[in-house]
């Protein structure tokens, strides 16, 4: 299952088959609100709704797993957060840096392999 790219009516089935409901209408009464970090980082009007109501954000992972584990999870190993993109971002970079790092020293191993003649 990958519900972030499941369609609207496929998720909402999902969702309902295992008890909950699934609505695309963010009001206060919202008790989660599914998103991905590219849609946190944008700070979508939702996004921002969200915030102003302290409604949790939370990742689709969270249904994937909650489905998969047949029980309903706590959801605060699921949240999107500032701090949380903070670290994902400071993550990508050092595998970044260490990606490039990794294929120069490669490179370099591979020059130094010459055949004597």
């Amino acid at each position: 299952i990958n519900a972030e790219y499941m369609g609207k009516k496929d998720l909402s089935k999902l969702i309902k088959d295992c008890g909950g409901t699934l609505s695309y209408i963010l009001t206060k009464q919202t008790t989660h609100y599914l998103s991905n970090i590219e849609t946190f980082i944008d700070k979508t009007n939702n996004i921002k709704k969200a915030r102003e109501y302290k409604i949790p954000i939370i990742t689709y992972k969270y249904i994937e797993d909650c489905i998969n584990q047949n029980t309903l999870l706590q959801f605060n190993d699921y949240l999107i957060s500032d701090e949380n993109v903070k670290k994902e971002e400071e993550l990508f970079e050092l595998i970044k840096r260490n990606v490039s790092f990794s294929s120069l020293v490669f490179e370099k191993k591979k020059k130094k392999k010459k055949k004597k003649t």
